[in-house]
């Protein structure tokens, strides 16, 4: 995996600048199939916000989405009603 985890470093280092360290070390902490996934993701970002939200995305150990707890909106369930004529 050190060899993988190195790529994707070298990979976002050219397309995004030089990665902060605090984003490395939770790069560091995804496991291989995660890492595998930001290596086909990086090649859409355009800036270090983008790999930021991808790892606050997918970067979570029980893969669940969202921001802090008790920070997550609920989804609507509600559904519109269309009118007929």
């Amino acid at each position: 995996m050190e060899g993988e985890l190195g790529l994707v470093l070298r990979q976002l280092n050219r397309r995004v600048g030089k990665v902060e360290v605090r984003l490395q070390s939770r790069i560091r902490k995804l496991p291989l199939p995660k890492l595998e996934a930001l290596a086909e993701a990086l090649l859409n970002f355009e800036a270090s916000v983008d790999l930021e939200q991808w790892l606050d995305v997918n970067g979570r150990k029980n893969g669940k989405s969202g921001g802090p707890r008790g920070t997550r909106k609920a989804k609507s369930t509600t559904r519109k009603k269309v009118a007929s004529k």
